[in-house]
């Protein structure tokens, strides 16, 4: 059995990693279910139909625009919110690889991200809170954590501490902790939780984001907004949620591999 106290490091990071920083909702992580950081249970898998515009939740479909450029083609200039929340979906659901990095407001303290995702799905970067810094990894169904020894024995005890030295700590990504970790790990999946009313979006005029061109759609309160490439494919590129966090996507499709660590240096949970 994995006890909470004994999992709890791994869990922080892992949802910090997973849930903030890949569907961080623009008004803040949610904290539904399992009270760990952005642990929500309403984010779509990868790859998964989308709700229509206007129900609850979720983002248009597909089919709710005909006259919607093909996938990955760049957005018409004269494309509407909701059509540029359809372009994001597809570009993102497509990708196979992008980057993540930024920050996120956790119960006041903010909690910094920076991961490479994957649409096997997996992930792999570090999370860094209050100067704990934490390395994870999602492959294969498990979700793996390493940290200075400091660091385990505040969250583990001295002797459990001890007994983990410098390796990595290991949690099966099957309990219900880790049920949405499969749908968060990928770079499709999180237009759903970024735009929960999507027909209350509204677009605006963009910049750019290193040297692309940009639109910029806000949520119906003003309280956060995603910026999404206006030329070449529509990826989202920056989730701003202003005092609640900023999250950029970067490196859309471009390659990289995640391995788990060498069993000789993970260490179980379930065995401490």
């Amino acid at each position: 059995m994995v006890y909470p106290a004994r999992a709890s490091l791994v869990i922080r990071a892992s949802a910090a990693v997973l849930a903030c920083g890949v569907a961080l909702s623009v008004g803040g992580c949610r904290e539904e279910g399992t009270g760990h950081a952005g642990a929500s249970t309403s984010a779509a898998p990868s790859g998964s139909a989308a709700a229509p515009a206007g129900a609850a939740g979720g983002i248009p479909t597909k089919e709710a625009s005909p006259s919607l450029a093909a996938e990955g083609a760049p957005l018409p200039a004269d494309a509407d919110p909701e059509q540029v929340l359809i372009a994001a979906d597809r570009a993102a659901t497509s990708a196979r690889y992008v980057h993540v990095d930024g920050w996120v407001d956790h119960q006041g303290r903010k909690v910094t991200v920076d991961a490479d995702l994957t649409s096997a799905p997996a992930a792999a970067g570090w999370i860094s809170e209050g100067g704990d810094k934490v390395l994870v990894r999602y492959v294969g169904g498990n979700v793996y954590a390493r940290g200075s020894s400091a660091l385990y024995e505040k969250y583990l005890g001295q002797r459990a501490a001890r007994r983990v030295g410098d390796r990595w700590l290991m949690v099966p990504a099957s309990g219900r902790e880790y049920q949405q970790v499969t749908g968060l790990a990928s770079p499709g999946g999180l237009l759903t939780e970024l735009f929960p009313d999507a027909a209350g979006a509204r677009k605006t005029a963009g910049g750019s984001v290193g040297g692309t061109g940009t639109v910029v759609l806000t949520t119906s309160s003003g309280s956060g907004s995603l910026t999404v490439a206006a030329t070449g494919t529509p990826y989202p590129l920056v989730v701003d949620a202003g005092e609640k966090g900023r999250i950029t996507f970067s490196d859309w499709g471009e390659k990289v591999s995640v391995t788990a660590p060498p069993r000789s240096q993970v260490v179980d949970v379930s065995t401490l």
